[in-house]
């Protein structure tokens, strides 16, 4: 069974991007918010999220909090996230870690770089 990625990204160009990279080798859904990700995430646990840093509703940080509370409290496990940032340096780097995600994919990216971050932290 392929694994499953969830993208949370406002730009529909992002969504589309990630989707044509990694539609031949993951299961692909995409949202432009955070609650349409936690009705998405009631629906199928996804193996991995890509949760863009600077949504238009909130930050991925303040959207990272959401949800896992909302998970937590609904008994659902949250799956590792990356972070979508074009943000760099050691201080942002450990701000996402403190935060819970488990890496960031640096934007621009390339369609070699995306698959390679996606499947390190899918175990692959």
């Amino acid at each position: 069974m392929e694994a499953s990625i969830l993208i949370i990204d406002d730009s529909e160009a992002i969504r589309e991007l990630v989707k044509a990279y990694c539609s031949h080798h993951f299961a692909v859904a995409s949202v432009s918010s955070v609650s349409q990700a936690l009705e998405a995430l009631k629906e199928d646990p996804y193996d991995l999220i890509l949760l863009d840093i600077e949504l238009m509703e909130t930050d991925g940080f303040s959207a990272m909090k959401e949800l896992t509370r909302s998970l937590g409290n609904a008994g659902l496990p949250r799956p590792p996230v990356l972070a979508l940032s074009a943000h760099d340096g050691a201080h942002f780097i450990a701000e996402l870690i403190q935060a819970g995600f488990s890496g960031r994919i640096k934007k621009p990216f390339q369609k070699n770089y995306l698959l390679q971050v996606i499947q390190h932290h899918l175990g692959s």
